[in-house]
């Protein structure tokens, strides 16, 4: 099941894309970023505890939670929801947890696929397949959701010829491959280097060849501060293709 959101913004949970209908403009939500927000518009009752929010999407499967990761992930989807102008749908309820704003509208969109019939006998090419009654508006916004991954895969797989960005490799000392998102100086990546060593070595992370690092840096970006930073730690599988990525944001960090 998707979810339509303030008619324009369509999240598919299984593959964590959020994609502007109009424009099909894409994001790719991390595996931890769609868990939290595919938990928040299963809520039934509206209001998520913190507690409830760290078992389903750190504890359940194995992993460590804690409430400084959750108010990241919580600025990473508030971030991007902000991209297509809905920066107001997470709502902080202090002492308690999340909610959804209820003054967006949300509808659950299903996906509906045509009969293998339907699809290789010509004979029945002219059968019409019973759909609901949104059948027209599912199909485009599933047309749109396909277009708005594959805008994504070309984003990752041919970076230099990106629609959105263009990305600017190198090699981390640690043994990582490292991808800029913009293309800084000779000595502006030296700082960025150092800066990202401390961010791992700050995480308890781990940098090696299974995995890759794409970094990003607004505003200010000095040896004393690295201004508003992004950094994704992602495994990558065959082909150098991206399986999962943990986020780490920080806001006028400096190496200590």
């Amino acid at each position: 099941m998707n979810f339509l959101i303030s008619e324009k913004i369509l999240f598919n949970p299984e593959d964590g894309s959020l994609t502007h209908c109009e424009t099909n403009d894409t994001v790719q939500l991390t595996l931890t970023a769609s868990r939290i927000f595919t938990a928040l518009l299963m809520a039934k009752n509206g209001l998520l505890e913190r507690e409830q929010l760290l078992k389903e999407v750190w504890d359940d499967y194995g992993l460590q939670s804690s409430n400084s990761s959750l108010n990241q992930y919580i600025s990473i989807l508030r971030r991007a929801l902000s991209r297509f102008g809905c920066a107001e749908l997470i709502i902080t309820v202090p002492k308690m947890g999340f909610r959804l704003n209820p003054e967006v509208n949300i509808c659950p969109q299903e996906i509906f696929t045509l009969p293998v019939s339907d699809i290789s006998a010509p004979q029945h090419a002219s059968k019409k397949t019973r759909l609901s009654g949104q059948r027209l508006n599912s199909i485009t916004l599933l047309l749109a959701l396909i277009c708005g991954v594959s805008l994504m895969l070309f984003y990752f797989i041919l970076p230099a010829q990106a629609n959105h960005y263009a990305l600017y490799g190198d090699r981390l000392n640690a043994g990582c491959n490292l991808v800029f998102m913009k293309d800084f100086n000779k000595n502006a990546r030296k700082v960025a280097k150092t800066h990202i060593s401390a961010i791992l070595q700050d995480n308890q992370a781990a940098c090696g060849p299974e995995k890759k690092i794409i970094f990003d840096s607004n505003d200010s970006f000095t040896s004393q501060s690295a201004g508003r930073t992004l950094l994704a730690l992602c495994t990558v599988g065959e082909n150098e293709q991206i399986i999962s990525c943990d986020n780490f944001h920080y806001n006028n960090w400096g190496e200590p």
